[in-house]
């Protein structure tokens, strides 16, 4: 029988908790940007946003470990949005 705490050595764990963060960084951004947004770009926008969480409760699952999002790459590209555009940032 596997035991499920030991599943991940220490460096694929260190390496799949930055996966997590980019994840729930990726899910709050896409979140903030979706509210500042209209029509089929909101929808998109809220939709890939959702798969982000998914992602990031994925990893969850394996690393046992909550972190939390990088604040200061959500204000970036959030401030970045505004003064270039969606289209400038999503790219």
């Amino acid at each position: 029988m596997i035991n499920s705490k030991k599943l991940l050595d220490e460096e694929t764990k260190k390496a799949v908790v930055r996966f997590q963060q980019n994840e729930i960084t990726e899910h709050i951004l896409y979140k903030k940007l979706s509210n500042r947004t209209r029509g089929k770009n909101k929808e998109t926008l809220m939709e890939i946003s959702e798969e982000e969480l998914k992602h990031y409760n994925l990893f969850k699952k394996y690393t046992n470990v909550d972190v939390t999002p990088r604040r200061i790459e959500v204000i970036l590209y959030s401030f970045i949005s505004r003064v270039f555009g969606l289209t400038f940032t999503v790219k």
